[in-house]
């Protein structure tokens, strides 16, 4: 529980009234995290945020099917996906690997196994923003 609290002031710090990112991005933020506590953020929101927030976030949980995901991070290395998967607890981290073709999953894998720095948040959302732009 300790890990989901930690998260969830990051996620709070970063959503605090009045920094809170064009809408697009902050859904994109939210969508990567795990339901319950993308439930908590969504609560300490006003409506006018609510309401922009909630198609968006819509709109995302229909597009990302995970061979979509997998056809994005297509292009990126194994090392690259390892990072990403390792920066947050993605609600599709296993529904990715499960997709992915085995020597593709066999090599990120190895990775997540591997020390890998953790990426800042400020890179993964500049990653993820190159990714679904």
């Amino acid at each position: 529980m300790s890990g989901k609290l930690g998260r969830l002031r990051c996620c709070l710090l970063v959503m605090k009234k009045n920094e809170i990112p064009e809408p697009r991005r902050a859904a994109l933020s939210q969508h990567g995290l795990p339901p319950e506590i993308r439930e908590i953020v969504m609560e300490c929101l006003d409506t006018v945020e609510t309401s922009r927030l909630t198609p968006l976030l819509a709109e995302l949980t229909g597009l990302q099917e995970p061979q979509e995901i997998v056809a994005r991070l297509a292009g990126c290395s194994a090392g690259t996906v390892a990072q990403l998967i390792r920066s947050a607890d993605w609600v599709w981290t296993e529904e990715v690997l499960a997709e992915m073709p085995a020597v593709r999953r066999r090599d990120v894998e190895e990775h997540l196994r591997g020390e890998c720095p953790k990426l800042a948040p400020t890179v993964v959302r500049a990653f993820c923003e190159h990714l679904w732009p």
